[in-house]
């Protein structure tokens, strides 16, 4: 028998926090390496999508705990609602949080989740297609798709539109949802995401 005070420990650790700051960090990483800057991009740029991703299933479990129960077959299949867009569609109905899909935002995490597929799903791309050879005697290289789709600021215009459609979303919950416990007054704040509470 175990005669050391023991008490109940509850609370919460908001995942999408850590993936935020590793969204940023990979940014600051590129500066500082700058034969591996597309690398640090594009882990930038991914962890943005994952933030988005991670944020949604935190306030999906809030706001509509009983579609969250069933996550996979309330987002699979045929659902209204598939995958993380329909997670966001549901969730701005919910909170009453228009958006105008036309523009950033976004468009920019409608690229970003195209991009998730392409890494989370990885193939090789094979490519086939005639080049001209130039008057150095080379032809002009070819860009697979996922390197066209990295650069500085697409990584940078990923950070700012998943902080504004998260931030945005966020505002909006509050708004509608005042006194449920778990939608932060501070989203995407850089703390670690700790709510703790004490029982016993």
């Amino acid at each position: 028998m175990n005669d050391k005070p023991t008490s109940l420990v509850t609370g919460y650790f908001r995942a999408y926090e850590d993936l935020w700051a590793a969204a940023r960090s990979q940014m600051k990483a590129a500066q500082s390496i700058p034969s591996r800057q597309r690398s640090f991009y594009l882990c930038s740029m991914i962890m943005s999508v994952f933030t988005l991703e991670a944020y949604l299933n935190h306030l999906g479990d809030v706001v509509a705990p009983e579609e969250w129960k069933n996550e996979r077959e309330f987002f699979g299949g045929k659902s209204l609602y598939r995958g993380v867009k329909g997670k966001l569609d549901f969730l701005a109905e919910r909170c009453d949080f228009p958006i105008d899909k036309s523009r950033p935002p976004y468009q920019t995490v409608s690229c970003l989740l195209t991009y998730r597929e392409i890494a989370v799903h990885g193939r090789t791309q094979w490519i086939e297609n005639e080049r001209e050879i130039g008057p150095n005697g080379f032809w002009k290289p070819v860009t697979p798709n996922l390197r066209r789709a990295v650069s500085e600021e697409k990584a940078q215009r990923a950070l700012k539109d998943t902080a504004t459609l998260i931030t945005d979303l966020n505002e909006h919950a509050l708004r509608k949802y005042p006194r449920k416990r778990g939608i932060p007054a501070r989203v995407l704040s850089g703390e670690a995401g700790w709510q703790i509470g004490w029982g016993k």
